[in-house]
């Protein structure tokens, strides 16, 4: 993560457990920002969970350059070519939440596939290349674009958007946030 998102490993947590804070439900993975209290600069940082298994940092990752560095209308955009690109998605009406959520997934599938050295990986990635190319390039475009550009690290040394910090924290904090660690001892119940 360092090299592709500059974040600090200081700044990326693996934990035994997290708690949604609205739910109680387990989860994988929560990206926020925090400002360090001595020079006043505002800081992204992921917490993992050793339980959320393999892929969960590209997960997070997604959310980190989404939700923390693009802007309300760089969002949006990707947002409706993701569901230009789903059609049977898009007639559902999904919330942005949804999208986001799907876009994650899809990063941490993709990233896992472009790392993927096997016969098959290299078969299943020519395949996907043929099929975004002549079928549908246009919409992808918006959001593969984006994914190349967080795995070749072009976010790196990207500051935070103060205001995409903000909307961060209105939409997801004032709902009773998702950050609650949860500490689990496999020797006690």
């Amino acid at each position: 993560m360092s090299d592709t998102l500059g974040i600090d490993p200081a700044n990326v947590m693996v934990m035994n457990g997290i708690k949604s804070a609205v739910d109680d439900n387990e989860v994988f993975g929560v990206v926020d920002s925090a400002v360090n209290t001595i020079t006043g600069e505002l800081f992204g940082y992921i917490s993992l969970s050793r339980r959320g298994g393999r892929g969960s940092q590209y997960h997070e990752a997604w959310h980190y350059v989404n939700l923390l560095i693009h802007d309300e209308q760089t969002r949006i955009a990707i947002y409706k070519a993701y569901l230009n690109s789903h059609p049977w998605l898009k007639h559902k009406n999904p919330k942005y939440g949804e999208v986001e959520e799907r876009l994650a997934e899809d990063f941490r599938r993709w990233v896992e596939l472009e790392e993927d050295r096997s016969i098959k990986g290299s078969i299943l990635r020519m395949f996907n290349n043929v099929l975004d190319t002549i079928f549908i390039f246009k919409n992808k475009r918006a959001y593969k674009d984006v994914f190349k550009q967080i795995r070749n690290g072009a976010y790196k040394g990207t500051p935070l958007s103060k205001q995409a910090v903000k909307e961060f924290h209105d939409a997801y904090h004032k709902k009773g946030g998702v950050y609650q660690i949860g500490y689990y001892v496999p020797t006690l119940s």
